[in-house]
């Protein structure tokens, strides 16, 4: 909530001090938004599913189901449902070897992709746990079966912000002082990101073309008379401020 209220209060703010180059904005995306993008793009299947390592018989393939993420030192887990069946087709029924299920956990690294518009998640290595939750030692070919069919989604998933970053770049570019008629808005990316708990914590990077500043004019000295008003508008302004405090500090006093 601290995130947000900062990143609101900053976007509101923006046109008064965008005299700046660059300004950096925190923003946080919560986990629940990582995990439907993964939903969406990759366990598309029946059941929020995903099957790889499929022969096409039906006797042979990997499965896992219902999809979920959690950071734990700075990375992210997806932990999911999963079903090894090994076996092979014979005189149209299937020889079933082994048929396995419990659950797949995956370490995935966080990271910035290389146009600064998205947020990417790198499967770094995998663990078996038991229906139970607890640790289960399985047959190599599971292994053998995640190293060679493991799908790209799955690898690298990719959670694109191109849309609300273009987005925000032409409300910037309403809401921002012209400069010569063009937009002083140059570009967002993303500069960096740290997992954080049930969400991954963002700091966009707003660029503005600098301003050019004018040329210095000389100012005309100032005539007699002008230099005595400003004298008589001097005497009045540390007269109120001599009273003003005066006054304080006589309530200061009598409280």
């Amino acid at each position: 909530m601290r995130r947000k209220a900062s990143f609101i209060l900053t976007i509101l703010v923006l046109p008064c001090f965008a005299a700046a180059d660059t300004v950096v904005v925190p923003l946080s995306l919560p986990l629940s938004h990582f995990e439907s993008v993964l939903r969406e793009q990759t366990f598309s299947g029946p059941g929020t599913s995903l099957r790889f390592g499929d022969d096409g018989s039906g006797c042979q393939y990997l499965e896992l189901r219902q999809p979920t993420l959690a950071s734990n030192g700075g990375e992210i887990r997806l932990r999911t449902n999963a079903q090894a069946r090994l076996g092979q087709k014979v005189a149209g029924r299937c020889l079933v070897l082994s048929n396995w299920f419990g659950q797949l956990e995956f370490d995935q690294h966080p990271a910035v992709a290389a146009d600064g518009k998205a947020v990417l998640l790198r499967t770094t290595g995998w663990r078996a746990f038991k229906p139970n939750g607890s640790p289960d030692t399985v047959a190599n070919t599971i292994g053998q079966w995640l190293d060679a069919y493991l799908p790209p989604g799955l690898k690298e998933t990719r959670i694109d912000l191109a849309q609300p970053v273009a987005e925000l770049e032409r409300f910037l570019a309403a809401m921002l002082p012209q400069d010569a008629g063009a937009s002083r808005l140059r570009s967002i990316r993303i500069r960096d990101l740290q997992a954080e708990a049930e969400q991954i914590a963002v700091r966009m990077e707003i660029d503005f073309v600098p301003i050019q500043a004018p040329a210095p004019r000389a100012e005309p000295a100032l005539t007699s008379t002008e230099l005595a008003q400003l004298s008589e508008r001097l005497d009045a302004v540390d007269a109120f401020f001599t009273f003003t405090i005066s006054e304080l500090a006589e309530d200061g006093r009598n409280d």
